[in-house]
């Protein structure tokens, strides 16, 4: 090999602003143009030794070690990333599933006769409830009384009043408007609860039993 002449490789910066290595042959006057340039340390790496085999030079041996070293921390760099990416990948299949939470309960009440008064039965009902929207059949209309009447209003948009007998806050609607009432009552996560009064049973009249005609 000719030993006044090597294959040397120069870290620069090339005019696309990205930084890379100049393999070219030194000490040549010109003679010999094999100049290339390249982003990866491995493929200037290659270029040097294929220089060297088809022109019996030597490589500098102290540029080819720099460019060793930078292939290396390249290597472990991208195998770092790989991990990274494979680490987060598993937080995500380890994760816990998201549990949906319960879709609230709709719940009928029959309501028996009853000589209480109406903000009574909301309180006893209330407490046997607390966590429900109680809504009260009265005549052709579903009401809603006290903190529920402001939540029904709220969600609704429908108007917040009082009951003129007692001040009791109130919110109702006509009862063939439940099915456009209800889901939406659902869908914002509330638990219903609608009270229906049941009818006493009347009780059949006795037969009136006449006497038979004195037979003649």
């Amino acid at each position: 090999m000719k030993t006044n002449v090597q294959i040397t490789a120069v870290q620069k910066e090339f005019k696309n602003g990205q930084n890379g290595y100049e393999v070219k042959v030194e000490g040549m006057d010109g003679k010999l143009n094999c100049k290339m340039n390249f982003y990866e340390p491995l493929k200037a790496m290659r270029y040097m030794f294929m220089l060297s085999k088809r022109l019996e030079l030597q490589i500098d041996s102290v540029q080819l070690a720099a460019l060793s070293l930078a292939y290396q921390r390249a290597k472990e760099a991208e195998q770092k990333a790989v991990e990274d990416a494979m680490a987060v990948a598993g937080e995500f299949t380890e994760a816990e599933p998201v549990q949906d939470s319960p879709a609230p309960e709709v719940e009928s009440i029959a309501l028996e006769n009853s000589s209480s008064s109406l903000p009574e039965q909301f309180k006893s009902l209330k407490e046997k409830h607390p966590d429900a929207v109680l809504l009260f059949r009265c005549g052709a209309f579903y009401e809603a009384y006290c903190e529920d009447a402001k939540s029904v209003s709220d969600i609704l948009g429908i108007t917040l009043t009082k009951r003129s007998s007692d001040g009791l806050e109130m919110a109702g609607f006509p009862y063939h408007a439940l099915d456009t009432y209800l889901p939406r009552l659902i869908r914002h996560g509330v638990r219903v609860a609608i009270c229906d009064k049941l009818e006493s049973p009347v009780a059949p009249e006795p037969k009136k039993r006449g006497r038979k005609p004195a037979s003649k």
